[in-house]
């Protein structure tokens, strides 16, 4: 993956760390510098995160990717969680999912937590909240704990069928919702699901993972 940003001349490693010499951490963001290849400077990234971020900008050079609209896109991701705030759906997010699911047909999700996630079932009760508001069905009405090997590892939210390629309805009316109140919970396929079973997997926490956290804001 990150030799393809050589090939095509734009290259996100190395990336480098703030000057040692002024001895302070560096503001947020990324500096272009040289023409061919072109390198990126990030301050206060861990080489870790820097090729991660190497495999953003593939991504978008593979497809084609204008940009800005990925950019736009971005915007409405939430943000990772500070250290030990707990994730929780907002006042303001359970008001979108309410008015983007209010007089739509209703389905029934069961809601699964990562059982090593501290943060999951609170998570997942929040978001449980507005659904049933709507008269949406949480199977068992309860959030349950345990591991489903598709998403394991997936940190953040997801949508589990058993055909990501043709979801139920439900399933894509739910995804729209969350994305209403910042919450990306892509589709992912289970094939030991039931052809209309819907599942919503509450993961591991998203982690942002620079060399030192950024300055405070002044």
């Amino acid at each position: 993956m990150k030799r393809l940003l050589l090939v095509l001349g734009l290259t996100a490693l190395p990336v480098i760390a703030a000057s040692a010499a002024e001895n302070r951490p560096a503001a947020p963001g990324c500096s272009v510098a040289g023409s061919d290849p072109v390198t990126l400077a990030c301050p206060a990234v861990s080489p870790a995160f820097g090729a991660q971020l190497a495999d953003v900008l593939t991504t978008i050079l593979e497809r084609r990717l204008d940009p800005q609209q990925v950019l736009d896109k971005l915007a409405e991701i939430e943000p990772a969680p500070a250290p030990g705030v707990a994730r929780a759906l907002d006042p303001v997010g359970r008001q979108l999912v309410i008015t983007s699911l209010y007089g739509k047909p209703t389905g029934t999700i069961a809601i699964v937590a990562d059982p090593v996630e501290g943060d999951a079932v609170g998570y997942g009760t929040s978001i449980a909240a507005p659904l049933s508001m709507v008269g949406w069905q949480i199977s068992g009405n309860q959030i349950s704990r345990k591991t489903l090997p598709p998403v394991a590892e997936m940190r953040g939210v997801a949508v589990l069928v058993r055909d990501a390629g043709a979801p139920p309805p439900a399933a894509t009316e739910l995804k729209a919702a969350l994305a209403t109140a910042h919450i990306i919970a892509p589709i992912r396929a289970d094939p030991t699901l039931a052809a209309d079973a819907i599942v919503l997997w509450i993961g591991k926490r998203p982690q942002f993972n620079p060399d030192r956290p950024p300055p405070p804001k002044s």
